[in-house]
């Protein structure tokens, strides 16, 4: 088991950098940030309350640190082109010296879709773009050029230089949808998040299993199915004390 933080984004950036410094210094693995731009709420009604930006607060973060892994958990694949997703993630990559990790998930949040003007849509809309965003993304990540034509994207020849240090990027995906999320978890992930209560991370720990041994036959991904880090959370109190 290793130990990550994944402070609130409300958070001044000091004390986030001065924290994530310190749980570097006790070996800590990754410091994980939410990707968010209000308070949540009930309903599509904005709220006001100070959210940092999620990938340029991991920039800075890499930039003061030296080995902790820096990734958003998760960004949305709604508020940014996934080619751009592509290059931001990579160029925290490269500051980083190779310790990016490349959280992603459908987006889910009412009432900064609603405020911002962008677009939430329906749940099937939301997983057939999520889909054709992790492809995009894993593309540019792993290949040379990427060309893709879809509903919702289309890059075309499409390069991400400089490549990332890392190889493979690992991709984190945040689902846990039994059918299709979990599903392009196990065609393209490295790490899976689901936000969900102990009692039920067995039983879709075993769905994932499923879908991962049906990638091997489907896109020859090796002789038995790959194996995917997951990732839990669980809320803990870190008391302001640093030295």
């Amino acid at each position: 088991m290793r130990f990550s933080i994944w402070p609130e984004p409300s958070r001044p950036f000091e004390e986030i950098a001065r924290l994530t410094t310190v749980c570097e210094q006790m070996g800590w693995h990754a410091a994980y940030f939410a990707d968010h731009f209000m308070p949540n709420g009930p309903d599509a009604t904005p709220l006001r309350g100070e959210m940092l930006e999620a990938v340029t607060v991991l920039g800075a973060l890499a930039a003061r640190t030296s080995t902790i892994r820096l990734g958003p958990l998760v960004a949305s694949a709604t508020y940014r082109h996934p080619a751009v997703f592509a290059k931001m993630i990579t160029a925290i990559d490269r500051v980083s010296g190779g310790r990016a990790i490349a959280g992603m998930g459908a987006g889910w949040q009412e009432n900064e879709h609603a405020s911002y003007g962008i677009t939430l849509g329906t749940i099937t809309e939301r997983i057939d773009r999520f889909q054709e965003y992790v492809a995009i993304v894993h593309g540019m990540l792993t290949e040379e050029t990427t060309t893709f034509e879809g509903a919702y994207f289309q890059v075309r020849d499409a390069p991400c230089d400089p490549r990332p240090v890392q190889s493979p990027l690992p991709i984190l995906l945040g689902v846990r949808g039994k059918r299709r999320t979990m599903a392009i978890a196990a065609k393209h992930a490295q790490v899976w998040n689901a936000w969900t209560l102990p009692e039920d991370l067995k039983e879709l720990n075993a769905v994932l299993d499923r879908h991962c041994e049906g990638s091997v036959q489907a896109f020859t991904l090796g002789p038995t199915p790959r194996a995917i880090e997951t990732v839990q959370l669980f809320d803990a109190e870190v008391r302001s004390h640093f030295t």
